[in-house]
């Protein structure tokens, strides 16, 4: 990425990467403890991801690329918002508060991102089907 806001995004997609790093290791932790097998090796974790890669993306300007990561941490939001109700039917308290405590995290990085691009929290995301919602 370059232009003026180089300085600001790299510092918020460092803290971002840090973030997800640290859920990252805690939610296997907790499924461990839980009793259940996490995705360990690398073909593994590449089997469940959500995202992908566009070699021209490096070069889009710096509100599309807020954008596309916006769209992935909706979709692991979504994602995140079936594992909650799987998790509740099985009464694991402890794995079903961190996966909700990962989902209320994607929510307030969806929020951030949006306030950079001067939206609202909830504009424009399909996750809620009356788009006039957010404007109340």
């Amino acid at each position: 990425m370059k232009g003026p806001h180089f300085c600001t995004l790299h510092e918020k997609f460092e803290e971002l990467n840090a973030a997800n790093e640290g859920w990252f290791d805690a939610i296997p932790k907790c499924l461990f403890a839980s009793g259940h097998k996490s995705a360990f090796t690398t073909k593994e974790l590449i089997g469940y991801s959500l995202l992908s890669e566009d070699q021209a993306d490096k070069h889009l300007p710096a509100e599309k690329i807020v954008e596309n990561i916006m769209d992935d941490y909706r979709n692991t939001r979504d994602f995140v918002i079936h594992a909650v109700d799987s998790v509740a039917d099985e009464g694991d308290a402890l794995l079903e508060n961190t996966v909700v405590g990962y989902k209320d995290h994607l929510d307030k990085i969806i929020w951030i991102l949006q306030a950079f691009l001067g939206k609202e929290a909830l504009e424009d995301d399909p996750a809620y089907v009356d788009d006039d919602d957010w404007k109340d």
